[in-house]
């Protein structure tokens, strides 16, 4: 964690949920690293009772993904600003500020550079943070394997050098930072 990075749970299973593996997969992890677990992103980023985050401990959830995903989930309607329930700050994924596409791993695949940073710029300086989420097998060659185009369409060295060349542009903007560190920063 010295290198900036910062652990959070993400469950126990990626389709397999269980209420009870909010509070077993931060123990869990507490265990593993010695660090004490303050975040939580649910996997597909499924909707979690924020009663049950609260009452394991957790400070922020950043499972709010603030769109519409046909047959995921449909959020549109919800903040895309951080805010704060029952005592957990949400900290939602960045969205374009016109019609709330999403800025994920798949528009990043899937949107010319210029676009997605575009795109990533104007919500950053609406929100005043960007957050974005990327999977390690996304990084990976992913040409062998039986998925869809829009999934494998850049992978691996592709993949990696869109992804440096983003980073790069982006970087003039600000610093990078942890959620934890970014919501010490700001008054909620």
């Amino acid at each position: 964690m010295d290198e900036g990075h910062e652990l959070a749970s993400h469950l126990c299973y990626h389709s397999d949920y269980n209420p009870d593996h909010v509070l077993s997969s931060k123990q869990k992890l507490e265990e593993i690293s010695g660090t004490k677990i303050v975040g939580i992103r649910s996997p597909r980023l499924k909707t979690l009772d924020s009663h049950l985050i609260k009452e394991a401990g957790y400070h922020y959830d950043s499972s709010l993904n603030p769109t519409y995903i046909p047959n995921r989930y449909n959020n549109f309607n919800k903040s895309r600003k951080i805010v704060k329930h029952i005592g957990i700050i949400i900290v939602p994924f960045s969205v374009a500020t016109l019609f709330r596409i999403p800025l994920f791993w798949l528009s990043f695949k899937n949107m010319a550079l210029k676009i997605y940073l575009f795109f990533c710029l104007k919500a950053l300086k609406k929100d005043g943070y960007l957050h974005l989420y990327f999977h390690p097998w996304e990084f990976a060659d992913l040409n062998e394997f039986d998925i869809p185009v829009y999934i494998k369409k850049i992978s691996g060295d592709k993949m990696c050098y869109k992804f440096d060349t983003f980073l790069q542009k982006i970087k003039k903007e600000g610093d990078f930072t942890t959620i934890r560190g970014f919501l010490t920063d700001i008054k909620i």
